[in-house]
């Protein structure tokens, strides 16, 4: 259920319940439906995170920025964070050469 590595690009699923708990760090949960890989996602501001204004019934997406982190999204609002990700990756590509 945690860690990047279970997590696939481009899955989907319709958001059934929001909760937040107070803590350090502050935890998000998002309740899933139709979604075979899981039934919640938690963001603890590491490397899943999860767009804080996704509210019950909205379809959502799971995008990789990259190796090492992810973004739940509202379906159709990914395009700005995937092309952030495309220049990052551009940008490490340069670096590591």
């Amino acid at each position: 259920m945690s860690g990047i590595s279970n997590y696939f690009d481009g899955e989907t699923g319709i958001v059934t319940k929001v909760e937040w708990q107070r803590g350090n760090p502050l935890y998000f949960y998002m309740h899933l439906k139709n979604n075979p890989n899981r039934e919640y996602a938690m963001d603890y501001n590491s490397d899943i995170r999860i767009d804080a204004s996704v509210q019950p019934g909205d379809h959502v997406v799971y995008k990789r920025l990259d190796r090492y982190c992810g973004f739940w999204f509202k379906q159709g609002e990914t395009r700005p964070f995937e092309e952030i990700s495309k220049i990052r990756n551009e940008i490490r590509r340069e670096k590591y050469k």
